[in-house]
């Protein structure tokens, strides 16, 4: 049995266990080089293609040489005391082995294992050392079987339970809480809908969302809708003249609301969902879209009347360009910004939610996902907003 760690990687870790087939002599005739054969053919793999002659010689045996380590000197290891330096070979002989020492190993079929349960101490000893095996034909019991070892550690089973009541099963975030009544909006710049709609028809997360707004769609007035149905959700489309890396689109569910496409330019989409209390534009912005334009046509479509949530790709960066036109005209007309995370692989914080307030004492609450299939670009935003889903304006005013 090795008493060290040789090569971890290559399988030759302490514990690792094999026969000794060979035995190497240097000119003196002192002993160089044991040949081990492990258990495990795995073990040495990558030590037996370096020394071919070895193979060769002891079909598949792998050399181990002696090696120079730290040993205490202390009878205990837990008093600390001088250390002296051991060249020696990293093994001892092996007919039976103690449970600590067994832990994490596996006896191979056919070889099979002998255990004494009777000389079991502690919690747990006694499931580690008939875990070892493969098969139940490959454990020998030496004596009786005394049922009394066979005992669980409280100290573990109480942390386990500490653990299980912190776990994510038993306290999911309020996003995927259902319980909690919220219009659940999600935001995210797909960077093609016809390339990601299947991943995004399985993605429970989204799926979680009375609203899926996605920017970046990339499509045009002849791609089919059929194709990109939700099940569950209305589509609606805020189509480019030329799609390539432009677009917003917007799937529905069940609840009631008016969606209109208020600005449909070139580089700059912008879509408006009104509900009862609270109107959402969804917005993709060009990077060459000037700034201007979209606070001028943005300002001119608030309803100053309501909650207003403004979320989407503004292409350009909240940390790096904290004073730029759009952000000044939003900040000096009561939104706030809720995004504080970088939402781009290389670190910018493009995806942006701005909210104001209304007189309807609404709340939202934002948090970061980052999809799979997503996880070379942009992280999906998702929204709560604390408002009743069962009305609706009869109509949407625009400026």
């Amino acid at each position: 049995m090795l008493i060290h760690n040789i090569d971890v990687l290559d399988g030759m870790s302490n514990g690792s266990r094999g026969t000794l087939i060979g035995i190497e002599r240097n000119t003196k005739n002192e002993i160089q080089i044991l040949i081990v054969k492990f258990d495990e053919q795995y073990q040495g793999a990558n030590k037996r293609m370096k020394f071919p002659h070895f193979t060769r010689k002891y079909p598949g045996g792998t050399p181990i040489e002696k090696f120079l380590y730290p040993y205490s000197l202390a009878k205990k290891t837990t008093v600390a005391a001088s250390t002296a330096q051991v060249y020696q070979f990293p093994m001892t002989v092996c007919f039976a082995a103690t449970t600590h020492k067994f832990q994490g190993a596996t006896v191979v079929k056919p070889n099979n294992l002998a255990v004494d349960l009777r000389t079991v101490f502690d919690d747990a000893m006694a499931y580690v050392m008939v875990s070892r095996v493969q098969a139940k034909l490959q454990l020998f019991v030496i004596g009786d079987l005394p049922e009394a070892k066979f005992r669980t550690s409280s100290k573990c089973l109480g942390e386990l339970e500490n653990l299980s009541k912190r776990s994510v099963n038993k306290n999911p975030p309020s996003w995927e809480c259902l319980s909690k009544k919220a219009l659940r909006i999600s935001a995210l710049n797909c960077h093609s809908l016809k390339d990601k709609i299947n991943h995004i028809k399985s993605d429970k997360m989204l799926l979680f969302s009375n609203l899926i707004c996605l920017t970046e769609t990339w499509l045009d007035d002849h791609d089919i809708s059929q194709d990109l149905k939700i099940p569950g959700y209305n589509l609606h489309r805020n189509n480019c003249v030329h799609p390539r890396g432009k677009g917003v689109a917007i799937y529905q569910n069940e609840i009631e609301c008016t969606v209109i496409n208020v600005a449909k330019l070139d580089n700059l989409q912008i879509t408006l969902v009104s509900l009862a209390k609270i109107d959402v534009f969804v917005v993709y912005r060009s990077s060459n879209c000037s700034l201007k334009t979209a606070v001028d046509i943005i300002s001119s479509i608030i309803n100053p009347q309501k909650s207003v949530l403004v979320c989407g790709d503004l292409n350009i960066c909240f940390k790096e360009f904290p004073n730029n036109g759009l952000i000044r005209f939003f900040m000096s007309h009561g939104f706030e910004q809720k995004v504080q995370k970088a939402t781009h692989i290389v670190g910018g914080l493009l995806d942006q939610v701005y909210f104001k307030n209304g007189k309807q004492n609404i709340n939202i609450n934002v948090s970061l996902y980052s999809p799979y299939y997503n996880a070379n670009d942009h992280d999906a935003l998702c929204i709560e907003v604390n408002v009743s889903l069962d009305k609706i304006e009869n109509e949407v005013s625009l400026k």
